[in-house]
């Protein structure tokens, strides 16, 4: 019998009720979105009275700033405390009041205008830890291109965490012809937009990922980096020359800094192919709901850590 799950039929190690305490590595599929994740179930609470104060107005004194806020929560609530002011976004910041009283309080005012500054804010009651620097976006994002056989949800987990922590793959996308649907965490929805080469059984297929409410063009394979097509007269003069030579290609060494990536030359055609991209884009249930949809950049899977230089 298992004493962590009180279950017979398999031993404490083998037990897959209980949530694993293992650190691990989600979104390196895309650069600049990977993060590290570790879950710890009934814990990781605020133990303060976390607020958020949300910037609805300037005053006199200036864009809002962590040491403002500081000075103008002591001058309001009390002068002793620290209040733990962190910047979230530009216009949120989270704050530790020095009891529940006062933060609910404060937070029942529509609209407060500090004295020193003049800031206009809205304090609201929050479940985020004040010292945490940031918090995960949850999305759904659409998975194109896998193959049948490997149309499960164990599976498509696995594929999912290049890009993001999949949370809840949606089982009736599974059984049907269509993109795979899949619940996620990510750093920032909106750059979830490209494709991997994944190998199954030694076969690569071109997998494609775009996060479901984004608009925007997916950048072609082989482009250089976003909006650089809609720079014709680059100081590097690389797109003039892919211009005069009708083809544009783009290498990356899998070797380079112990990274691996995938080596692929596409050709640009110009004009009907171009459309005939467009009609290939559409009938394969790639996401063109705004913008101008083409064949997505590869993106490249690389340990923690790296930066592109």
């Amino acid at each position: 019998m298992c004493y962590k799950c009180k279950q017979s039929g398999h031993m404490a190690v083998e037990c897959g009720s209980l949530p694993s305490r293992k650190l691990k590595m989600f979104g390196f599929g895309v650069p600049g979105q990977g993060f590290y994740s570790i879950e710890l179930p009934n814990k990781g609470k605020p133990e303060q009275f976390s607020g958020l104060v949300s910037v609805i107005g300037g005053g006199g004194g200036g864009e809002a700033t962590e040491a403002k806020l500081d000075a103008e929560l002591k001058n309001l609530v009390s002068e002793q405390w620290d209040f733990q002011v962190r910047k979230f976004t530009n216009s949120e910041f989270r704050v530790s009041f020095p009891d529940q009283s006062s933060l609910d309080t404060f937070s029942k005012i529509s609209k407060i205008v500090l004295a020193i500054y003049g800031l206009k804010v809205k304090i609201s009651k929050s479940s985020i830890d004040p010292i945490a620097s940031v918090v995960l976006q949850p999305a759904w994002i659409k998975i194109h291109g896998v193959p049948s056989f490997a149309r499960e949800e164990e599976v498509i987990k696995e594929i999912t965490s290049l890009v993001a922590e999949p949370i809840k793959v949606d089982d009736f996308s599974l059984l049907r012809d269509e993109p795979i649907r899949v619940r996620v965490n990510c750093r920032d929805p909106a750059k979830l937009r490209g494709v991997v080469e994944i190998f199954f059984n030694g076969v690569g297929y071109d997998i494609k990922f775009a996060a479901e409410g984004t608009q925007g063009r997916v950048p072609g394979r082989g482009d250089g980096p976003s909006g650089s097509r809609d720079k014709p007269d680059d100081q590097s003069g690389k797109r003039g020359e892919d211009k005069e030579n009708g083809k544009s290609f783009r290498k990356m060494d899998g070797n380079n800094k112990g990274n691996t990536f995938a080596d692929k030359d596409m050709d640009f055609r110009q004009g009907e192919s171009q459309d005939d991209s467009m009609e290939d884009l559409i009938r394969d249930g790639s996401p063109v709901d705004e913008g101008r949809a083409e064949d997505a950049i590869p993106l490249a899977a690389y340990p923690g850590g790296f930066q592109l230089g």
